[in-house]
């Protein structure tokens, strides 16, 4: 069982989750017939963040909240950070911004009051949080306000150039985010992890397509979609699928009606997954379709739904950071 799951967390460092997860669960197996509640907790926690990385965000919960209930039971407490990092990560995916921000709330209250006393994984979940708000301005001020964190010695460039890549995305200044996304990369050095790199690729797509270089976005999006097919990224393959909606826009070959169609397909197949923030998305790129249609009628129908839906999916998140997010979509 220690030797499996010493595999599975191999695999895992690599991105490779298909053998992460054969390996995870054969550990549980052999330690589960021995009673070695160590090792089964073990083999779910890789279990659980081997299904972050394929996007299968509600299995990966319980997965998570399984492991931390068996350590419970023997008294101890030595995979709780890891367990608490992944559940922040599982969480910010799924259902609204909400169910992410009440998770950290409880084990985190002085981050949300923009405190940051070091830099680890369940940190870096509320960066992304409030990159994916939309809100710039308060990032910015955030890295500012904790000076005192030394991004050098701590070997966090990486994460400190990614960060300022998504800040420039969010403020439209591609040629700042792609400068800062290949010093992320530089700091990665010879990175060989397909997950990360997969990442990468995607956030080059972004960044190529708002410099309305759709050739080198393309080319980008197919280095992705093979590394996210190979180890089942569902969610990047999802965000890929939005871009090529997107892409398709700005082609004159690609018809509105097959592009409307399409959209609503996804909403449809992707509606169990619950990811609310690519939602936001197809449903803006419908009303987008609609209007120049000019199904006016439709499109309007359509709008007094998305305003619900941002609604629903920014309850339960401070008052600024909700009227940032609503005034900005």
């Amino acid at each position: 069982g220690l030797i499996y799951n010493n595999l599975s967390d191999l695999y895992l460092k690599q991105g490779s989750t298909i053998e992460s997860n054969r390996y995870s669960q054969l550990a549980y197996k052999y330690a589960n017939e021995l009673s070695l509640t160590t090792i089964k907790a073990l083999a779910l926690l890789n279990q659980g963040e081997a299904k972050i990385k394929m996007g299968e965000f509600h299995e990966a919960e319980e997965l998570l909240i399984a492991c931390d209930n068996l350590m419970k039971t023997i008294g101890s407490d030595s995979y709780s950070k890891s367990i608490k990092r992944n559940l922040a990560l599982a969480k910010s995916k799924i259902k609204g911004f909400g169910h992410y921000l009440r998770f950290l709330q409880e084990h985190e209250p002085e981050l949300i009051k923009g405190k940051v006393s070091e830099i680890n994984p369940l940190v870096k979940t509320y960066f992304y949080y409030l990159n994916e708000m939309q809100n710039p301005k308060k990032l910015r001020k955030l890295i500012s306000r904790n000076a005192h964190i030394n991004y050098k010695h701590l070997h966090e460039e990486e994460f400190h150039h990614n960060v300022l890549s998504m800040i420039a995305l969010a403020e439209n200044d591609y040629d700042q985010a792609q400068n800062e996304l290949k010093l992320a990369i530089r700091h990665a050095g010879e990175v060989n992890n397909h997950y990360a790199i997969a990442v990468f690729y995607v956030l080059e797509v972004m960044c190529h397509f708002g410099l309305k270089d759709f050739e080198k976005a393309r080319d980008f999006m197919q280095k992705a979609r093979k590394l996210c097919e190979d180890n089942q990224y569902r969610y990047w393959l999802c965000k890929l699928d939005v871009l090529q909606l997107r892409l398709d826009l700005v082609s004159t070959d690609s018809p509105l009606r097959g592009i409307l169609r399409q959209t609503m397909r996804m909403q449809k197949e992707w509606e169990s997954y619950e990811y609310y923030q690519l939602n936001v998305e197809l449903l803006q790129i419908r009303i987008q379709i609609l209007v120049e249609l000019k199904q006016d009628e439709r499109a309007e129908e359509l709008f007094g739904k998305y305003k619900t839906y941002l609604e629903e999916i920014t309850a339960d998140i401070p008052e600024d950071d909700r009227n940032n997010y609503l005034a900005v979509n």
